[in-house]
């Protein structure tokens, strides 16, 4: 008769465990198992002289554990922060990705999503919405130029602005 012997994992969601020791020392772990498993498993890695409980929720350890937790970033839907697009892209592409414009970016975030690359498109999306932001910083800049009584200034600051428009 052939038996094999599986671990079952209890349906129970992770917790945050405070395992301290007999001399005071203690240590918070995090388990996916219920109570009576947590201190049998505790009990085999620190020994049998500790005690376990659970951290309650309004520990920051275990808000951090529920927020971890719960429900991943959905790049195709949710935007990217900066720091995580400059470390999907590297430093180096975003910068030039940025350069390059809002249209660059608007091509290269369709090409992520044709091939099913949520990370790299919310990456270009995320360099497409700075791109915008550094074109409408640009564009009011050379609005306030436009204040100088200056004929030439004025021409100027109107072909600038003229040009970075249709670049959006």
């Amino acid at each position: 008769m052939h038996t094999t012997s599986q671990t079952q994992q209890s349906s129970a969601p992770t917790r945050i465990y405070l395992i301290t020791h007999s001399d005071g020392c203690w240590l918070k772990a995090e388990y996916t198992v219920d109570q009576a498993e947590a201190t049998r498993l505790a009990r085999a890695d620190f020994g049998d002289d500790v005690i376990v409980e659970p951290v309650p929720d309004t520990d920051a350890a275990a808000r951090k554990l529920a927020s971890r937790n719960s429900a991943s970033p959905d790049y195709w839907h949710d935007l990217m922060p900066e720091e995580v697009a400059r470390r999907v892209l590297g430093s180096g592409h975003f910068d030039f990705a940025v350069a390059q414009g809002p249209a660059f970016c608007a091509t290269r975030a369709a090409g992520a999503w044709q091939a099913n690359l949520p990370e790299s498109f919310g990456a270009y999306h995320a360099a497409k919405k700075i791109a915008e932001q550094r074109k409408h910083v640009a564009l009011h800049t050379f609005d306030s130029v436009t204040a100088d009584p200056s004929r030439d200034s004025r021409q100027r600051a109107a072909e600038v602005r003229y040009s970075a428009r249709k670049a959006l």
